[in-house]
């Protein structure tokens, strides 16, 4: 008997970060965020749009990246930790989405548990690399949520 097709994600989704519930640290308006994810069946990384996203440093660092590696099976894993996503939430606010998600992965839905931190700044420094001028808020967990939805 041959061996199952690969999954294989390819296309337009939407990507849902969403924070542990235990997170109630976090303002209720970060703890979910969407994103469209592009992803390019041939390539490991997976382009997001439909934010402000910090600007690439140092030519280093798109924070609008995830990466992803799979296995034939579908089973693998994304990885948005080096780096992270970090979204501007206003000129002074931002989010920063860091860690990685495995498990078997499905073309149309997948839904995995992610280890990482969700860390809210409400008053960044003027430079562009994610630094806080104030105290983070900072939710680390191994129950955060990453869903991927074929749109």
């Amino acid at each position: 008997m041959p061996p199952p097709p690969a999954r294989i994600l390819n296309g337009q989704y939407e990507i849902r970060f969403e924070a542990d519930a235990s997170c109630s640290n976090l303002p209720e308006a970060v703890r979910v965020r969407r994103y469209t994810a592009r992803v390019d069946g041939s390539s490991s990384v997976i382009t997001l749009t439909g934010a402000q996203f910090g600007p690439p440093f140092e030519g280093r660092y798109n924070w609008n990246s995830v990466y992803s590696q799979m296995d034939t099976g579908g089973a693998g894993g994304l990885f948005f930790e080096d780096p992270s996503v970090w979204e501007l939430l206003t000129a002074d606010s931002y989010i920063s989405i860091f860690g990685d998600a495995y498990g078997v992965f499905d073309p149309e839905h997948t839904e995995l548990l992610a280890w990482g931190d969700f860390r809210y700044c409400s008053s960044r420094e003027d430079d562009s690399y994610p630094e806080c001028a104030v105290p983070e808020i900072v939710c680390r967990s191994d129950r955060h949520k990453v869903t991927l939805t074929r749109q």
